[in-house]
């Protein structure tokens, strides 16, 4: 079995144990790579439940490459994974969400669903994403680019620069002390942003199982740094940022960190 997959189906064993709220948030901290394992399962899984479950996750990365795993949501027989599917358009809403949902809208009812049951609940999904959608600008507002965080050209080069830097998972999959704190005064001084979010793994009871069946961006094993919460403001105050808002999951393994210039705090 290939690592992600290993990983991806250690956590899923655990979605409806008490360890589903941690196994959430770390499958979700693997990002839309885990998308193909989703579906695969999706595919074979025969209680509803999960796969309502699965399709609600695959929402959750925001990312249009669940869309095809959403789309065969909607055909299923089950009311709670077709409902979960729209939910996941509304999640999702785009241009192409909205040709998916106006294409079953036209359609054959899911399962045994009465025509009027199903045209009403598509329906009032499709209002609410093309509504989103339009809210959102999603197709004139969203530029890609490639760069590295750590590249203090790249970060002066940003135009127009941005208000708010998100940065997940970047001070865990790096273990240089020196180029995470040097990162925090190049962005401080060539975008600086009115806020930094970002989170961090400050314990994890899990993390010597990551290590042995993940492999990190360089194809290595996946040895995430735990960082001290208290060690990352201090570099973030040396820049300029003191912490506006600081919240934890209920397990108590991810710090997620908002940050604002000290010059615009209170």
């Amino acid at each position: 079995m290939r690592p992600l997959a290993g990983l991806v189906e250690h956590y899923l064993r655990e979605w409806d144990s008490r360890g589903w709220a941690s196994a959430y948030h770390s499958l979700i901290e693997l990002g839309p790579p885990i998308l193909p394992e989703l579906a695969a399962r999706f595919d074979v899984a025969r209680d509803a439940a999960f796969r309502a479950a699965l399709v609600e996750l695959a929402s959750r990365l925001r990312t249009p490459d669940a869309l095809p795993l959403v789309t065969r949501a909607l055909s299923d027989p089950s009311p709670d994974v077709w409902k979960a599917a729209l939910d996941a358009c509304v999640a999702l809403a785009s241009p192409q969400t909205v040709q998916a949902l106006e294409a079953v809208l036209a359609g054959p009812p899911a399962g045994r669903t009465s025509r009027e049951d199903w045209e009403a609940w598509v329906a009032e999904a499709l209002e609410q994403a093309r509504a989103e959608a339009g809210r959102l600008g999603v197709s004139q507002r969203i530029a890609t680019r490639v760069g590295s965080a750590f590249d203090r050209e790249a970060l002066a080069a940003l135009r127009p620069p941005p208000d708010i830097v998100i940065e997940l998972g970047l001070y865990g999959i790096y273990h240089d002390d020196s180029l995470i704190e040097r990162h925090l005064h190049d962005l401080a001084e060539t975008a600086a942003p009115r806020q930094i979010v970002f989170n961090v793994q400050t314990q994890n009871p899990e993390i010597e199982y990551i290590a042995r069946v993940w492999r990190d961006h360089r194809g290595e094993r996946c040895v995430w740094r735990l960082r001290p919460l208290e060690l990352l403001l201090g570099w973030a105050r040396s820049a300029g940022y003191v912490p506006a808002a600081v919240r934890s999951d209920r397990q108590g393994i991810y710090r997620i960190v908002r940050l604002e210039r000290e010059e615009d705090a209170g």
